[in-house]
């Protein structure tokens, strides 16, 4: 991740360098609207290992929104070479669950966290009329700014015990495809982005944040292992000149 982190930022000095010798800089700036599928895969705990809900993994939806912003650096065969940011506010949830058939018993949690967005990415934009293709990759801060979880129970007789959960603070990597239908200097942008965070602990010990014993667990720290994301908005196209 270090080493891809600073190729990233290699080729943004350099590719910068390009554009500004060109006198050129155009830019996007707009807003977005942003729906998420999380995933928090089971953790991997070896027999007798501590475990939550009997080894469940965790998905579910969410949803937000923020600002975008991309800067087009250079020219090239392809396309045009790009540096976007966004900043995304995100509210997500994951749902688990362990059962037991033959007692019609079943305990779930829900987890809910909001994670602050701001992936930063090299794309290549190509055009084709009106409407233009994108891809581009890069890190993502997944700057965690609040948690929380819900415990339900049916068919157990003991009172459902409390969750205490804790934000984490991940700097993950991502993907991005999507593609601009433009028209008078207004751009319609519908992107879909894939994340992955190779920070997630994989077992159940090592996702709470002082594990001591199954009395005293410490705070689950929230995070996801993978999210997908589909994100529309509305861009405002600057031509500037220097």
């Amino acid at each position: 991740m270090r080493r891809l982190t600073g190729l990233i930022a290699a080729l943004i000095v350099c590719t910068s360098s390009t554009a500004m010798a060109a006198n050129a800089i155009d830019m996007r700036l707009g807003i977005r609207g942003a729906g998420n599928y999380s995933i928090l895969m089971a953790p991997d705990d070896a027999a007798g290992d501590p475990t939550l809900l009997s080894g469940a993994g965790f998905k579910g939806f969410g949803g937000g929104g923020g600002i975008a912003s991309m800067y087009y650096l250079t020219s090239l065969a392809g396309g045009q070479l790009y540096l976007a940011l966004d900043l995304l506010f995100v509210a997500h949830s994951g749902t688990g669950k362990a059962e037991a058939p033959a007692t019609d018993q079943r305990r779930t949690v829900t987890l809910t966290s909001k994670i602050l967005h701001a992936p930063l990415h090299i794309g290549l934009l190509t055009q084709s009329g009106t409407t233009g293709f994108r891809f581009s990759l890069g890190p993502e801060l997944l700057l965690g700014l609040g948690s929380g979880a819900s415990v339900e129970q049916q068919n157990i007789s003991e009172p459902p015990q409390p969750l205490f959960t804790t934000p984490v603070t991940h700097v993950g990597l991502s993907a991005n495809v999507g593609m601009d239908f433009g028209f008078d200097g207004w751009i319609v942008p519908i992107d879909f982005r894939f994340v992955v965070d190779p920070s997630v602990p994989a077992s159940t010990s090592d996702r709470f944040d002082n594990y001591e014993s199954n009395a005293d667990p410490g705070n689950y720290q929230v995070g996801y292992n993978y999210q997908i994301f589909l994100t529309v908005g509305v861009d405002r196209l600057f031509r500037l000149r220097k």
